[in-house]
């Protein structure tokens, strides 16, 4: 029998479902990438390589991260060995095998796609790669790709931090504590299904019923309950001076303690200076809207929940929603739509950022904080609708008929939008001037010369530095193209994240972040992609 404890965890869960419906469109891309996976999965396909490339398409962060590479890696072993990364996987996925034997057999498997894979890349003059990137956590998205009625989506941290809520204790080997996690897993939804059936049926009614198909066993729903749990377990640990116990009480009852944040504290994380934090504090509060844009890299997002923090004068995520904007959203997800009830109809539903509003509107002399991230990836004159007009400053606590329902709806005063546009996708919809006037526009430029960051890079080594100083130079460079400019600029923060010695960390940022990039930005001059790579190289020789 599976011990932890049962009084914790229902506490937990209680709380979960409380936060349901605000929380789950954040997560409801991974009940998507196991539908696509699912209709593209093809191991007898005779183009390997591409079917598996299209299989994962959806599968965003759980396969690919800053200095996490795993996706990335499966493909370009499959690219040269089609044929052995196809058994890797096949046998992977085989069921009737021992689970952590499996699990074994792939790393060790793609150990070696590693080094024949640089033994091609020596043949050639390029630079070894040091990771397969091929861990547990990979081979379980691999597994809950395929099989979601067997398998978990599994991170070691979120284990860790989600296990000390519930006085779960498990062993601590590398491949052993993904298997104690699905055995932890199976005794949680265990008890969920005799317990909390109702959290299940909120769940799945938050659901498109072609997602439902993707989730059959509720594992996807029980590991959602995880990795919920332990962000919030993340929070109250750096905020809440009472034992786990009380901190676990609270979290139940909706009560919560912030962390005070200054702007002392936005000031030593984001590479921005005071007079950029006074200027944004200031456009936020005359404008109500904010657009940070920028290059690739320029900490964007990072320092857009920051900002919130720094206006709030505390940590409280509870008063901070975030989306992502993308070709697919629309005015039903975000203000208001039908969705299938249990009679077979449809019931208007309000979305995401109409939901938001009303928790503002019952806590007026509290500010709020709606953040959307690659803003300009949608039809956004579309999206928003008549809010188009509501969200300007001089017309907050105006109310007009929503279309779907006819009935009022203003947006409040104290809430603040924040949104995030990458200026250097060619693909991506420029903001039409209706929704421009609306909203005040932040440059955020590479931080590659700040103090702050410069004294981050020293402890990080000689090579390191002397990449930054290479990418300093080519920034000039991308500046003056005309082609390029400024937007397309590469940002610093290509270069804050990852563990592992500076060694192979800088060479890694060179080959699989910069160079792929500055292919794709001279994909007309060969000559110019050259003569950049051989610099960049040289510089972390």
């Amino acid at each position: 029998m599976v011990e932890f404890n049962r009084d914790k965890f229902a506490a937990l869960v209680d709380s979960y479902a409380a936060d349901l419906e605000h929380a789950r469109p954040g997560e409801m891309y991974k009940w998507e990438a196991v539908l696509w996976f699912r209709q593209h999965w093809d191991p007898s396909a005779s183009d390997f390589a591409e079917m598996l490339k299209i299989s994962l398409e959806k599968t965003g962060n759980l396969l690919a991260g800053y200095q996490y590479l795993p996706r990335g890696m499966l493909l370009e072993f499959a690219s040269h060995d089609p044929q052995g990364v196809r058994d890797s996987l096949l046998e992977l996925l085989d069921g009737s095998n021992d689970f952590l034997a499996r699990l074994v057999a792939f790393s060790d498997a793609m150990s070696l796609q590693l080094e024949a894979l640089n033994e091609l890349y020596a043949e050639t003059g390029k630079k070894a790669i040091q990771n397969s990137y091929q861990d547990p956590r990979a081979m379980c998205v691999y597994l809950s790709m395929a099989h979601p009625e067997k398998y978990y989506l599994y991170k070691s941290e979120m284990m860790r931090k989600f296990t000390q809520r519930i006085d779960f204790t498990y062993a601590k080997g590398k491949f052993e504590k993904p298997l104690a996690f699905h055995e932890l897993l199976d005794a949680l939804l265990e008890w969920v299904e005799r317990n909390r059936p109702e959290v299940i049926e909120k769940s799945d009614s938050l659901m498109a019923p072609e997602l439902l198909d993707a989730d059959p066993a509720h594992h996807l729903f029980v590991q959602d309950i995880v990795f919920w749990a332990a962000e919030r377990a993340e929070m109250a640990d750096s905020v809440c001076s009472e034992d786990t116990t009380d901190a676990t009480q609270d979290l139940s009852h909706g009560a919560h303690q912030c962390a005070p944040y200054s702007d002392t504290d936005f000031l030593s994380q984001v590479y921005l200076c005071a007079a950029d934090l006074d200027k944004l504090k200031g456009l936020l509060k005359r404008k109500r809207n904010l657009i940070l844009q920028g290059a690739p890299g320029t900490g964007k997002t990072f320092a857009a929940k920051r900002l919130a923090y720094a206006m709030m004068g505390c940590q409280d995520d509870s008063r901070i929603q975030q989306v992502q904007f993308h070709q697919g959203t629309t005015y039903d997800d975000f203000v208001y739509g039908y969705r299938p009830n249990d009679a077979g109809g449809f019931d208007p539903t309000p979305g995401v950022f109409v939901a938001f509003c009303r928790r503002a509107a019952a806590k007026p002399d509290e500010e709020f904080f709606f953040i959307i991230d690659e803003i300009n990836r949608a039809y956004i004159s579309k999206v928003f609708g008549e809010l188009l007009m509501l969200i300007e400053a001089d017309h907050r606590g105006d109310a007009v008929a929503l279309t779907v329902t006819g009935e009022p709806f203003a947006v409040p005063k104290n809430v603040y939008l924040i949104g995030m546009m990458n200026t250097a996708d060619r693909g991506l919809a420029l903001i039409d001037y209706a929704l421009r006037r609306r909203f005040a526009f932040f440059e955020m430029s590479p931080a590659l010369s700040n103090p702050l960051f410069l004294d981050q890079v020293k402890m990080r080594g000689e090579k390191m530095e002397s990449l930054v100083k290479a990418v300093i130079r080519l920034n000039e460079d991308i500046a003056c193209d005309p082609a390029l400019g400024r937007g397309f600029r590469i940002g610093h923060s290509y270069f804050c994240a990852g563990e592992g010695g500076s060694e192979d960390l800088a060479s890694s940022i060179v080959e699989f972040e910069i160079v792929p990039l500055i292919e794709e930005y001279w994909f007309d001059d060969d000559g110019k992609v050259e003569e950049e790579r051989r610099r960049l190289e040289e510089a972390v020789k």
